[in-house]
């Protein structure tokens, strides 16, 4: 199954980054990523993402931003 996610930050303070994930059909969730350990907390559910999917795909494609320490204002998986 393939998936696209584009991951756009919409908020950021000292301890967090706020994410909002969406699809190609633009269907979206939010997420918040902390910055001192690299967690993503589900924020607001994706409609039809009932399995966390891409909520899954976009918290691991900014853990990996995240490890080389950044947090960029816009990112995508594609797969």
């Amino acid at each position: 199954m393939a998936f696209y996610v584009k991951i756009t930050k919409t908020f950021e303070d000292s301890v967090s980054a706020t994410y909002r994930f969406e699809d190609s059909a633009h269907c979206a969730g939010t997420l918040k990523f902390s910055k001192p350990d690299g967690q993503a907390a589900l924020l607001t559910p994706m409609p039809g993402d009932e399995h966390g999917y891409h909520f899954d795909r976009a918290a691991a494609k900014l853990r990996k931003h995240w490890k080389r320490g950044e947090l960029p204002d816009f990112t995508e998986w594609a797969s």
